[in-house]
């Protein structure tokens, strides 16, 4: 007997995670196709008219009437580059005090932009910035060209760059560190969670050509899992250690009761059920007698990778529209604006 108590388990199972070092991989991430951001980009707002004081004391109006032909992404690097056609039959009328000269012409506007990323209160968010536009214009009368033209572009580049920051996706919480790694098909969101002490990398990411898609590997879900019976502490006289998770349409989750004192003997445990979504949340469905016993750390992953259904105060709606287990978790969805 006081061989066995000499050789039991700590009171507490746990040590400390390591920290992150600065060459980390990543522990899930987050596919979003150029569709999904595309139609997450605002409308510009065309101004029925514009008016103008010109510095020769011309009063210069335009009728703008324009109309997007064209849009696509294409990666380079951490960063999107947005190109746009935009085309128009545009009123331009000049006055003053001798007279009026009017005319109607057809134009079109090639915009090349840079969608920049970033990362604002757990919401990825892209703004257009150094767009480069290229304006190619009908014949116009010669007493109307030179000045017209210059107008025109001069209107046509404000419009376009009125284009606020915009949100594209919303972020799993308790995040540790994240990149960004543009793909075929879209850009990649690598992620870090914080205080794991097990992490898969996700490999073979998928490449969605709508919408969006979330991979978490196995190991990575087992330290959630383990995150959240750490961060629970003891129940009943036991600490809960997670120490393995498959899955396999469905899941199965491998654990240990230490007990707290050490005359007891540890259990051991698995917990398996289904995945599932409810009300566009995912779900970890269990139905085993002790259940309860993993129900903290379950509860930890669920957390950690739903991502909201609402999200008002940024004006995102996110519908989950599958999800799926076979080595890792894989969930599919799509992002609308308000």
């Amino acid at each position: 007997m006081i061989l066995l108590l000499a050789c039991a388990k700590p009171v507490s199972p746990w040590e400390a995670p390591p920290s992150l070092p600065e060459d980390w991989s990543p522990h899930a991430a987050l596919v979003l196709s150029n569709a999904q951001i595309e139609a997450l980009i605002p409308e510009r707002e065309w101004p029925e008219s514009l008016q103008t004081l010109l510095p020769s004391g011309i009063d210069a109006t335009i009728w703008p009437q324009v109309q997007l032909e064209e849009r696509s992404l294409q990666g380079e690097g951490e960063t999107l580059v947005l190109h746009e056609v935009l085309t128009g039959d545009t009123r331009i009328l000049l006055e003053n005090e001798t007279g009026q000269l009017e005319a109607t012409v057809g134009w079109t506007l090639v915009v090349d932009a840079q969608v920049v990323l970033q990362v604002v209160e757990g919401v990825v968010e892209a703004r257009i910035e150094d767009l480069e536009t290229t304006l190619e214009v009908e014949q116009l009368p010669p007493e109307i060209a030179l000045v017209a033209q210059r107008e025109l572009q001069s209107s046509l580049d404000k419009l376009v760059t009125k284009v606020p920051s915009f949100p594209i996706a919303e972020l799993p919480a308790e995040l540790a560190d994240f990149r960004f790694a543009t793909q075929e098909t879209g850009l990649a969101v690598e992620l870090v969670f914080s205080d794991l002490d097990r992490w898969g990398e996700p490999d073979d990411l998928p490449q969605p050509t709508e919408g969006w898609a979330l991979v978490v590997p196995e190991q990575t879900l087992l330290g959630l899992a383990r995150r959240g019976a750490r961060e629970q502490g003891v129940v009943d006289g036991y600490w809960t250690e997670p120490v393995g998770l498959s899955l396999d349409d469905g899941f199965a989750l491998e654990l240990v009761m230490w007990p707290e004192k050490r005359l007891r003997r540890p259990r051991d445990l698995q917990v398996s059920g289904a995945v599932s979504l409810h009300d566009d949340q995912l779900v970890l469905e269990v139905q085993d007698a002790e259940s309860f016993m993993a129900r903290r750390a379950l509860d930890e992953v669920e957390a950690a990778i739903v991502v909201p259904a609402e999200r008002e105060d940024r004006g995102l709606r996110t519908t989950i529209e599958g999800v799926s287990t076979d080595g890792a978790l894989v969930m599919q969805g799509s992002t609308q604006r308000n």
